[in-house]
């Protein structure tokens, strides 16, 4: 395989991975700097029991069992990978719609998945199935290629001073473990799973050369995270590119020193300082260091999430004041809107928002029965079982108000029963 095809595929991996990182929220789960400084110590001891295994255990034996475990992993990586281009031609329902399976025996464990994952997942199937049999270099790189977009996708620094330590961290680590142990070599000679590429050389001495996914995922979310912020301002890729073409220089110093000396390169030697070093210059050029070091994903999901609770807050309160605006004025079909409103309550959870408004709701209610009580009762929704209606309000007022998961438990079973 040629040095511009290894490219090629490298830079669309990261590419596609870091574009579909970008999400209408912000993640909610981030990396803190304590963990992104224990990663490389976490990492070192993995990679050291990894080679202690193959070294006291037969190899064959863990490989097979590494097989069967990335079959599983690498259905689910293929199928979340495919998802989004069959969705558009398949039913609204079978994207939405949950399908919630039960282990066997283990009632707590559960799995989620739609229609659409299921009819994804077949070709993934049948793809593992081919890797497993054959172990062909070109399926073990696809799926690779499908650990690595969901890898960039799914992972999130949080902020660029929290990259930077994991960046340095791993810089460091891959130094060590490849030019003065024989661990990582060894490793990846023996660990036969798709947790790196390979790319044929020709030379039978050599008949692969390999580039490990750790080399391609950890820059991939750095330069995933320029992307993000770049978004967040609302403004163009600029540092995304500036980050991306970082990215792509390391990768081609490293293919080009690998094939210079013959022998195995710790990537990150030449990647990580051509990412950080791109946008660093990128940034100081454009004056904007200080925003670039304040942004964290972290604040800005903590933010939307209080932004959004206060836009349903405000929401819900208007609901409440329109209804009582409508009480007031005995405006007609109110009995009916209110019972609507119950009903839909009825499908909500236990939030605090909905057990207020399922409290004023209730307050409200009272007091249109308290208004028709003094100017005669009308035959609606409410007054069609008229004695149901009264033992369920005297159900609810019976209950402590601070009781709110007993009083929405009660309210909403004893009102749907006596209003529909």
């Amino acid at each position: 395989m040629k040095n511009t095809e290894r490219i090629a595929n490298l830079a669309l991996a990261v590419y596609v991975g870091c574009h579909r990182s970008v999400k209408p929220t912000p993640p909610s789960e981030t990396m803190s700097n304590e963990h992104a400084m224990r990663f490389p110590f976490v990492g070192s001891a993995m990679l050291l029991s990894l080679f202690l295994l193959f070294k006291f255990l037969s190899k064959d034996l863990v490989n097979a069992v590494l097989t069967c475990y990335f079959f599983v992993l690498g259905i689910i990586a293929l199928s979340a990978t495919i998802v989004p281009a069959i969705k558009r031609f398949l039913p609204k329902h079978w994207n939405e719609d949950l399908i919630i399976w039960h282990l066997p025996y283990f009632r707590s464990f559960e799995i989620e998945f739609t229609r659409s994952q299921i009819i994804a997942a077949i070709p993934g199937t049948f793809f593992c199935a081919w890797y497993a049999s054959q172990k062909h270099w070109l399926a073990n790189n696809i799926l690779g290629l499908a650990f690595c977009i969901q890898g960039i996708e799914m992972l999130s620094l949080g902020s660029f001073k929290t990259g930077a330590i994991l960046l340095a961290g791993l810089f460091v680590y891959d130094i060590f473990w490849v030019f003065f142990t024989p661990v990582m070599v060894s490793v990846a000679k023996s660990f036969d799973a798709p947790i790196k590429l390979l790319f044929p050389t020709g030379n039978s001495a050599r008949p692969f050369s390999m580039l490990g996914l750790g080399d391609i995922v950890i820059p991939g979310i750095f330069v995933a995270l320029a992307l993000r912020f770049d978004v967040s301002r609302g403004k163009e890729s600029q540092y995304f590119k500036s980050a991306f073409l970082g990215y792509a220089v390391g990768v081609v110093l490293t293919i080009v020193v690998m094939n210079w000396f013959q022998a195995a390169q710790p990537a990150l030697l030449y990647i990580v300082p051509a990412v950080i070093g791109f946008l660093a210059a990128h940034c100081i050029w454009n004056g904007e260091v200080k925003p670039l070091l304040e942004f964290d994903e972290s604040k800005t999901a903590a933010t939307s999430q209080d932004g959004s609770s206060g836009d349903k807050s405000s929401t819900k309160e208007q609901l409440i004041w329109v209804t009582k605006e409508m009480i007031d004025v005995s405006a007609i079909g109110i009995d009916s809107l209110l019972v609507c409103l119950l009903r839909q309550i009825v499908g909500g959870d236990f939030s605090d928002g909905d057990l207020w408004l399922c409290f004023e709701l209730n307050e409200r209610i009272q007091e249109m029965l308290l208004l028709w009580a003094r100017n005669g009762f009308p035959v609606g929704a409410l007054a069609v079982h008229p004695q149901q209606t009264l033992s369920a309000l005297c159900t609810i007022m019976s209950l402590p108000i601070n009781s709110f998961k007993d009083f929405a438990a009660a309210a909403l079973a004893t009102w749907a029963a006596a209003c529909i």
